[in-house]
């Protein structure tokens, strides 16, 4: 929708607005053939690719800057994947997931099993930091 921004590194691509743009990182897939296709839904038969190993996405919100960074496995994208140009100001941001499959989420305390991007250059100022709960790795 409007006010959605999402990757999908099984097609390299991040979406905003219901318009996919192409995503320069890729996750580990295979491809499946027309009979498991079948039995999945649409849009998965469509590509008739699925993840291939488990896969941790991490998610860093700069929210004075508009910027929203992703990490595959804790390798974190070289530049924030939507920034200001995509998000306008005064937009509230909420955090959601859509996915076909099984998953865990870590979303508060426990046991975080990546780090936080390195500051942007020239983002934060030297009291700033990427900020993670109490406790948790980092932390």
């Amino acid at each position: 929708d409007e006010y959605g921004w999402a990757v999908d590194g099984e097609h390299c691509a991040r979406w905003h607005a219901g318009l996919a743009e192409a995503w320069g990182t890729s996750w580990p897939c295979t491809e499946i053939d027309s009979k498991q296709a079948s039995q999945r839904s649409k849009q998965v038969a469509n590509s008739e690719r699925a993840l291939s190993e488990d896969i941790v996405v991490g998610v860093a919100v700069d929210l004075n800057g508009r910027k929203l960074h992703f990490s595959t496995n804790g390798v974190w994208d070289n530049a924030p994947v939507f920034g200001p140009q995509d998000i306008p100001t005064g937009v509230s941001l909420y955090p959601a997931l859509s996915l076909k499959g099984r998953a865990a989420f870590i979303l508060g305390p426990g046991s975080y099993r990546h780090g936080p991007p390195p500051p942007p250059a020239g983002s934060f100022t030297k009291d700033e930091k990427w900020q993670q709960w109490p406790g948790t790795f980092g932390g």
